[in-house]
């Protein structure tokens, strides 16, 4: 008499975990923990109104385009409405703008919670702008980057040709330096984009 063999029971599909979101965990442990740090420190940071708008802003953006997800069901359904990643490089100059306006500056450097709030936004701000330019032709971004640069010189200028200080947190001294330092931006910007189109031609010529 022939004995029937017990089948296993089926558990159901294990779980399975995406590559994608593991290979992201740790950059995105590392920028919450530097973000978290730029807080704490916000007090040095901010205490000069260049270290505050030429250094603090700029690596939160950095943050947000180091930890912005590759190409994704979320990221692929959010192109729906992004296409050539022109709304999203809008949304992210928005984001941006806010926080170079004088009386923004004030308030987050003497709120925590508006400074919380800003350090988010402009995380999110790079995150988006990183999406965003893995889908936009060239032409969207040349004119992405040519309103960044234009956008840096505008505050600069203002900066520099304001009768007194724009800003009650800080002095005048500190704003025409801050000034100076945006205007350099904008130009590092521009030249940076002249050579990135002037290669990308000869690259067109070569390949002919």
């Amino acid at each position: 008499m022939s004995t029937a063999r017990a089948r296993p029971v089926s558990e159901g599909p294990s779980p399975r975990v995406m590559p994608s979101a593991v290979s992201a965990a740790p950059k995105i442990a590392a920028s919450l923990a530097i973000t978290l740090v730029l807080l704490v420190t916000r007090s040095p940071l901010e205490r000069w109104m260049g270290l505050h708008m030429l250094v603090q802003i700029p690596v939160l953006l950095a943050l947000g385009l180091v930890v912005a997800p590759r190409e994704t069901a979320v990221t692929r359904a959010v192109q729906r409405w992004n296409r050539y990643g022109a709304a999203g490089l809008l949304l992210a100059f928005a984001l941006v703008s806010v926080w170079m306006v004088p009386r923004m500056l004030d308030a987050a450097a003497d709120s925590m919670p508006i400074d919380v709030i800003k350090a988010l936004s402009l995380v999110c701000a790079g995150v988006i702008a990183r999406v965003s330019w893995r889908n936009a032709p060239t032409s969207v971004r040349v004119f992405a980057v040519g309103n960044g640069a234009w956008m840096t010189a505008t505050v600069g200028m203002l900066l520099l040709d304001a009768p007194g200080r724009l800003c009650v947190s800080y002095g005048i001294r500190d704003q025409l330096f801050t000034g100076y330092g945006l205007l350099a931006v904008s130009l590092l910007g521009g030249a940076a984009l002249s050579i990135d189109l002037l290669r990308g031609n000869l690259t067109a010529v070569a390949a002919r």
